[in-house]
């Protein structure tokens, strides 16, 4: 199946069910999914699992550019020297639920599924950071700007793209 071949609609709204009806059969048809998001969360990222086994399959990859809030002690950390990329993991980290806790084994299959997609490069997440004059990035009390777009892309192996944006 390729993105051609779904009947996609031009708009979907509250009333509709987007991840069954959009989400689900675009990756289906997709060999990349580029995303740029405000949130990262681990109930977004198990949604997402619903249908990346597809992208898997093709050998595909998911690329994902997130916002992140960090508190102020992150940020002194950081401008003790501490890495950066260390810092920000742990933040994120602690979004992810413990997978031994979860009550439902399809959850812990999802996630397993991602962190795996993460070990072989399927999916790569990058994060954005408000910086301060100096350079470090600012705790989220002090940004004005976050980054917060809505927006993804899908391609399948033709080359052929659609996008949702909200």
């Amino acid at each position: 199946m390729n993105l051609r071949d779904y009947p996609f609609k031009l708009s979907y709204g509250p009333s509709d069910d987007r991840l069954h009806e959009f989400y689900i059969p675009a990756l289906r048809a997709s060999i990349r999914y580029d995303r740029m998001t405000g949130y990262f969360t681990s109930s977004a990222l198990a949604v997402a699992a619903a249908g990346i086994a597809h992208l898997i399959a093709g050998g595909g990859q998911m690329r994902l550019l997130v916002g992140a809030q960090l508190r102020p002690e992150d940020v002194e950390a950081i401008g003790e020297g501490h890495d950066l990329r260390e810092i920000v993991a742990a933040r994120l980290g602690a979004a992810l639920p413990d997978p031994e806790t979860l009550a439902d084994q399809l959850m812990r299959d999802r996630l397993a599924a991602l962190a795996w997609m993460v070990a072989t490069g399927s999916l790569e997440i990058r994060v954005v950071l408000p910086r301060a004059p100096d350079g470090l990035p600012l705790p989220a009390s002090e940004a004005r700007d976050y980054f917060h777009p809505k927006v993804g892309i899908f391609t399948d192996a033709q080359g052929d793209q659609i996008a949702f944006s909200g």
